[in-house]
């Protein structure tokens, strides 16, 4: 297979010139067989590597060392991602950002600790507890607070107080207090359970058969 072109052709007979030697060499270009077609290629009858070998429009590199990363445990210094996907993580350091969300449950260690699972600046975490297997929520300072659709629906304050549908305070020197905000009184009573509720400041209870008794009054 030819590696090149010439630039003159000779036929049997011709006389060999300066002119035609010169043409012949000068002119000459790579042919099809000088290329593999895989890794290198014709360019204008150069020979380059295939579709233009590695070039920063390729690689997209803005910032680094110029290191290639390869796919089996490469090691990324302060890489930023952006979409990421995957399916497992393993962090041996901290984790932090304006949010984290997941398709699947994050697992955070198995003991409960203050490293297992920071919640804010303050010592909070969340976490499971390995003896019983119980979730447990510490807030190691202030309140815990749950919220249903923005609002305040239970808390828990320092002083052990439990605070049902309000934001009201539990009242001075309160310590395991169970507070229950003004509600509205059930219109069903579901099978197997009792309901206690407070409607304008008295506590009342609906049994499953839907009697009402009236506890305190306000």
């Amino acid at each position: 297979m030819a590696i090149l072109s010439t630039g003159n052709s000779f036929s049997t007979g011709d006389q060999i010139t300066a002119a035609t030697l010169n043409a012949a060499t000068n002119s000459a270009t790579f042919a099809s067989g000088a290329v593999d077609d895989s890794t290198t290629q014709l360019s204008g009858g150069a020979v380059i590597v295939k579709d233009g070998g590695i070039t920063p429009a390729k690689l997209s590199a803005t910032t680094g060392t110029g290191d290639v990363v390869r796919s089996n445990t490469p090691t990324l210094v302060t890489p930023v991602l952006g979409a990421a996907t995957g399916t497992s993580v393993t962090v041996t350091g901290a984790i932090s950002g304006a949010g984290i969300t997941a398709s699947a449950d994050i697992a955070v260690g198995d003991d409960l600790s203050t490293t297992a699972y920071n919640v804010g600046s303050f010592g909070s975490y969340l976490g499971r507890q390995s003896s019983d297997g119980s979730t447990v929520l510490n807030a190691q300072t202030g309140e815990a607070i749950i919220k249903q659709g923005g609002n305040v629906a239970m808390r828990v304050d320092s002083n052990a107080n439990l605070i049902v549908g309000t934001t009201a305070n539990p009242g001075t020197n309160a310590a395991n207090v169970i507070v229950i905000g003004n509600g509205t009184a059930p219109a069903t009573h579901p099978a197997g359970i009792g309901q206690l509720y407070v409607v304008a400041g008295a506590l009342y209870y609906r049994g499953t058969s839907g009697t009402v008794t009236p506890i305190a009054s306000a």
